[in-house]
Formats: structure tokens, sequence, C-alpha cells
């Protein structure tokens, strides 16, 4: 069995199913064969672990023009975090031949940014869904209240006055839940000043409720899920013989009804851009424009 002397960094993210060693396939595939086999794995600079290499089942990979011969354990640098991870041939496996990701798609992120992310894209949709809801009940208000203070935390929701309405509210029709001394001690904190209640008694600083690592690229963040996956729709539908113009006037309902407009303008810009990209054949962006 080949065994990599490659020492993995102290500082390694572990993976919440495959920890933080290389795995050990049992296979003997040579680096040169490793690396020769895929532009994905890089060149003869990439760490990759040849240990760890299982092969392909090509015909499960999609859009596969130049398939991937080996799956293997590679060494990547989180985009957000900047720590290093590795990105499993099992996980690989899972992603190109049962989830159906092209291969195109790599991950970039580490584990515990990749949760962060989904963490704030769920909380992000419960927002936009409770925010434009008319008859909401206590506990849908608490719930967006909170969902408000989690997304202005972490730099999604800067919008100070519409904290302060929902401040309004929630002092109006929910004054002795949590929330609302969760969003009075987040207005605290943006204004510099120590919150206090609606009584005036002052409130103790709450603590972060998001990850105090690097800052998240907010632009980036909002826009791999919303540009991405509405430049795919639209090929989609185009591809199924939907008119242009039909395509516009469900962009125009989305905006309209999902809660994409006002604080959300740069989202429905995004989806905006991904639909025009879409129509004009151009190529998919990987990065928001400037």
């Amino acid at each position: 069995m080949l065994i990599h002397t490659f020492r993995l960094p102290a500082d390694l993210v572990p993976h919440p199913r495959f920890g933080a060693t290389v795995s050990q396939s049992g296979h003997r595939v040579s680096h040169e064969e490793i690396v020769k086999s895929s532009w994905r794995h890089g060149g003869f600079l990439a760490t990759v672990f040849p240990e760890s290499a299982m092969r392909a089942d090509i015909s499960r990979q999609k859009d596969s023009v130049i398939p991937l011969q080996y799956y293997v354990d590679r060494l990547v640098t989180c985009r957000e975090c900047a720590r290093p991870f590795l990105f499993f041939a099992r996980e690989q496996q899972h992603w190109y031949e049962e989830l159906g990701f092209t291969l195109d798609a790599d991950c970039v992120r580490c584990p515990e940014c990749r949760k962060a992310r989904h963490r704030i894209r769920r909380r992000f949709q419960r927002f936009s869904d409770l925010i434009g809801k008319d008859d909401r009940s206590d506990a849908e208000l608490s719930t967006l209240v909170e969902d408000a203070v989690f997304l202005s935390r972490a730099g999604i929701l800067r919008d100070e006055q519409k904290l302060r309405r929902l401040k309004n509210l929630a002092l109006a029709r929910i004054p002795e839940e949590p929330a609302t001394r969760e969003i009075l001690g987040r207005l605290g904190e943006i204004s510099g000043r120590a919150p206090t209640d609606p009584d005036g008694a002052e409130i103790p600083a709450a603590g972060p409720s998001v990850s105090t690592r690097p800052e998240i690229d907010v632009l980036a963040l909002t826009w791999e899920p919303t540009y991405e996956m509405w430049y795919r729709n639209t090929r989609d539908m185009l591809d199924t013989g939907i008119s242009p113009g039909q395509i516009r006037a469900q962009f125009s309902i989305l905006t309209q009804h999902s809660g994409l407009g006002g604080d959300f303008g740069r989202m429905a810009s995004q989806v905006r851009e991904a639909v025009e990209d879409a129509l004009a054949g151009r190529p998919i962006r990987d990065t928001p424009p400037p």
C-alpha cells in the first residue's frame, strides 16, 4: 500500500463524518497516474493522497465530457476562513455520482464554513417568507424578530430602520418574549449604547450568535445560491420551450411576492442578472458584477 509522507496541517478542519485523516482505499495508484487522470487534481504540485484513490464510475458522472477517472482525497484551503481541509474521495463520489453535481462543481469551503452558510441561508429564507406575511401569529413574529437579529449580526440585514420597525411591533405584541429583548439588545449594540428594556432597565449585552472567524463575504454568500440557481432555471425553462417574455414575467412575480424587493433589492438584481445572462446565452459567472 502506498503511504503519503506529507504531514497534514495542525489546524486542519475535520469533516463531521470522515474526520481529519487521509482515507486508505487499498488501491495501488501512483501520484503520477492520479494527476494525469484529470485536470481537477491540479497537476503535479497539487496535494493529493494516492492511498485514498477510488476508481470512479464515469457512467454516473453528469455532463462528463472529460470524466474523473479517480476520486482522491485532496488538501484544499477554505475560501472563507483560509484554513486547510480535506475534500475526501468518498465525498467526491457522493457529489458526482449520487447527488448529480457536475464535475465543474468543486468544494472550496471547509465543513464548518459550509455549515455556517447553510444555516444563514435557512434563516434568510425563513425571514424572507415571514417578512412578507400580513397575518403573522405571535409565534411567527417572535421567529421573525429572532431571525432579524441573527441576520443583522451576520451582516446580511443592514437596514436599521427595519429593525426598529420590528422592535416596535415586538414591543406592542410580544413585549415579554425573549425575541423582544434580543432586538432591543441588538439595536443597543448598533447604536453603541447600553440597551434598555421598555422600563429603562439596562439589558446585559448578548453574546454573538454567529462565528467570529473572518468576516463572511455577504455578497458572495447571497450571489451563489441566487444567481446560479436562477441562471440554471432560466436555461432549463428555455430548453422546455418557455419564451423569454414568459420567463421575465415569472421573474417580476417573484420579486413582487417573495420579499426580494426593498431591502433585498440586491438579491433581486442578482436574479435579474442571472435571467438576462441566461437569455443572452452568456456563460455563467463565478462572481458578482462590480
